[in-house]
């Protein structure tokens, strides 16, 4: 009788399980373990097109290290998408820097459309393993072939633990078409007056409220984008990209 009783307590757990299950979903756009790179500058800017498992099959990385006052102590800075993850970015004290990351692009970094339907989802997840100071980070979709996008950002506060940050689809802001995605853009640079910034990546994702792509704490996220001016970047401290040609 305890037997049976017991199986069917776990059939009625199951089946009020079944919803949440066939709700919960996720699309990895990149987790960083393929397409490996390492780039490290004094200043300047570094373009780079690698190819992996992320999708559409290239990722575009535009890594730009300040000069002058952006980095008065002539340090460096480093970007390291290492063999099996994740994307580290190390800067030196006081070096200001810049880091776009596109998906949509050919091996020659033109635009190669990926026209993703993400009506299924409603949300792109961002997964940290740290962040050592205020960090502006920025999520940015083009439709159109690049005519049309829409972005949301945030100041995130620093975190010594692996957290996760939520971007809704419905924050966005701009005319951009979820269900017709042809370009995604991170974009990254130091929140805070200082500069030096350090943090790591391990994965991003299209995903919805009940998906289990989520490494930590949930979404940390204090403030709208900074459009801060950094000293050695002009017009770089925009928080938009713009779409590769």
């Amino acid at each position: 009788m305890r037997t049976r009783i017991a199986m069917t307590f776990l059939w009625v757990a199951a089946a009020f399980a079944l919803p949440q299950v066939a709700r919960a979903q996720s699309l990895v756009v990149d987790n960083f373990t393929t397409g490996n790179h390492e780039v490290t500058l004094r200043s300047g800017v570094e373009t780079h097109v690698q190819s992996g498992s992320m999708i559409g099959g290239f990722r575009q990385t535009h890594f730009l290290v300040a000069d002058g006052a952006g980095n008065p102590f002539n340090q460096t800075g480093t970007l390291d998408i290492r063999p099996g993850g994740p994307m580290v970015v190390d800067m030196g004290t006081r070096v200001f820097h810049r880091l776009e990351v596109y998906y949509g692009v050919g091996p020659d970094g033109a635009i190669a459309p990926l026209n993703l339907n993400l009506s299924g989802f409603d949300r792109f997840v961002v997964n940290f393993d740290c962040s050592d100071s205020v960090l502006n980070f920025n999520l940015q979709i083009f439709s159109d072939s690049g005519a049309t996008y829409s972005t949301l950002g945030y100041n995130l506060d620093p975190n010594q633990d692996p957290f996760s940050v939520d971007f809704p689809f419905a924050s966005f802001k701009g005319e951009a078409n979820f269900s017709d995605v042809d370009l995604i853009v991170l974009i990254f640079q130091a929140g805070n007056v200082m500069g030096a910034q350090d943090f790591a990546i391990t994965s991003l994702s299209a995903a919805t409220p009940l998906s289990n792509d989520v490494a930590g704490s949930r979404a940390l996220g204090r403030a709208t984008p900074i459009r801060r001016v950094h000293p050695g970047f002009g017009a770089v401290g925009r928080p938009e990209a713009r779409p590769p040609t």
